[in-house]
């Protein structure tokens, strides 16, 4: 795996992905007993509520994925099935801390009482201690996201641009994808797109058996 793919992934993704690439044992947490099958139900009628700014709901193709993470615990914020005429040509889930948008409207806060006027400004020291905070519940996010992961590869093999990874896009946002999801060549759009959905589907039904033990 190249140096540039490690400088766009992060250490611990490069070091998830690395070991799956060479088959090495994976060591994730112990799956830990939990019984949250009785909140799927609550979870999908919440979910079939929500609306983009559009007011479209959650795409179809996504939606039991998005259940599945709120079950488990994790806040999603976007998605989309993937679609090859526009956006991005695979399915992709954007998570983010709990207390995420508390906090990002804390700096916000903070920043406009130091610099009434607007504009463009260094972080006060308050905000970045805010932000600070945000970054290590991002980082304990990832390592929640990369022990499923880990146990979902663990007994399950595709190829390399289709294995799913935790992408740090921003502070506080974290967007789960397919490798290849960025990089989707255009005469494959089409064929890659229903490689990266079904990659979703099985670590969906992954997720769907975790919570339904």
């Amino acid at each position: 795996m190249s140096a540039t793919i490690q400088k766009v992934i992060g250490n611990s993704v490069f070091q998830f992905v690395h070991g799956i690439v060479n088959k090495n044992e994976l060591e994730g947490e112990k799956r830990m007993a939990i019984n949250v099958s009785e909140q799927w139900d609550v979870v999908a009628e919440k979910m079939s509520k929500v609306t983009d700014r559009l007011g479209k709901p959650i795409d179809p193709g996504i939606f039991d994925t998005v259940v599945a993470l709120n079950v488990l615990g994790f806040k999603t914020t976007m998605s989309c099935e993937g679609h090859a005429n526009r956006g991005v040509a695979a399915p992709w889930i954007d998570i983010e801390p709990q207390n995420a948008a508390r906090i990002k409207k804390q700096v916000s806060e903070v920043q406009r009482q130091k610099y009434p006027e607007g504009g463009s400004h260094p972080l006060t020291e308050e905000a970045k201690q805010l932000t600070s905070q945000i970054e290590q519940e991002q980082q304990k996010l990832l390592q929640q996201l990369i022990s499923y992961l880990q146990q979902f590869y663990s007994d399950h093999q595709c190829e390399y641009d289709q294995i799913i990874i935790p992408a740090v896009m921003s502070t506080g946002r974290i967007r789960l994808q397919s490798i290849g999801a960025s990089s989707n060549q255009q005469s494959e759009v089409a064929i890659n797109l229903q490689k990266y959905q079904q990659e979703m589907i099985r670590f969906t039904n992954f997720m769907k058996n975790y919570v339904s033990r």
